[in-house]
């Protein structure tokens, strides 16, 4: 009997095709992760990417500071290269789309901050101060958010790994998105996630601006098409 190979071709002849082969993707379950930033204001909002997708890109409506955020989810597969045999296999990552802006219609400029192609979301950053805020006819002082970045990474397929899955190499900072009040006393928190984790969420707490700002993570998984 003809060994079993990833081809398109019932090569055993038990009546299953490319059995035990790479199949597709699916999502762990989503964690969220904690928020960056301290104040202590506006909303709470989560959005999650389908469990088709990732997140590759955050939109920023910036004036003073960062007025909004909204996250941009891509599709992610596995791809088969049948020019070869057996098929060869590679992770592809396309036809993004925009989730809800939060908070909601703002009229700020935008600076946003995609990932290049074929790449995804796997780390967030924020840079935070103190500003003198007003409202009505007082001013008081809160932690804002003036510039923010992502950090993207190319997603490789891992079949040796235990599970198998996506890994990803290196990163990229994309940014900052920078508003006109961000100073020299700033801090800047990270939310760098672990291989071979990426980010499947955006998630934070909005009110007038970005009080705070943070991701759900996912592991992504291969499935494989099952034994006769």
């Amino acid at each position: 009997m003809k060994p079993e190979i990833c081809n398109g071709i019932d090569d055993n002849c038990d009546g299953v095709v490319d059995e035990n082969c790479p199949a597709g993707l699916t999502w762990d379950t989503a964690a969220a992760q904690p928020n960056l930033g301290a104040s202590p204001g506006g909303s709470p909002f989560s959005d999650l990417c389908n469990n088709d997708e990732v997140l590759t890109g955050v939109k920023v409506a910036i004036s003073n500071w960062v007025d909004s955020v909204q996250a941009v989810c891509s599709e992610i597969w596995l791809n088969a290269d049948d020019s070869v045999s057996p098929w060869q296999y590679s992770i592809q990552i396309g036809n993004p789309r925009d989730l809800p802006a939060h908070p909601g219609g703002s009229t700020s400029p935008h600076q946003d901050l995609p990932c290049p192609d074929n790449q995804m979301i796997v780390g967030l950053k924020i840079s935070q101060q103190d500003a003198a805020v007003a409202s009505g006819t007082t001013t008081s002082t809160a932690a804002v958010v003036p510039k923010i970045w992502v950090l993207c990474a190319t997603p490789v397929l891992a079949l040796d790994a235990t599970p198998p899955g996506v890994h990803w190499k290196g990163w990229t900072e994309i940014g900052p998105a920078t508003g006109a009040a961000a100073g020299n006393g700033a801090t800047f928190p990270f939310d760098g996630l672990v291989n071979p984790n990426v980010v499947v969420g955006l998630q934070g707490m909005a009110g007038q601006w970005i009080d705070q700002v943070g991701v759900a993570a996912s592991g992504l998984s291969v499935t494989f098409t099952p034994p006769n």
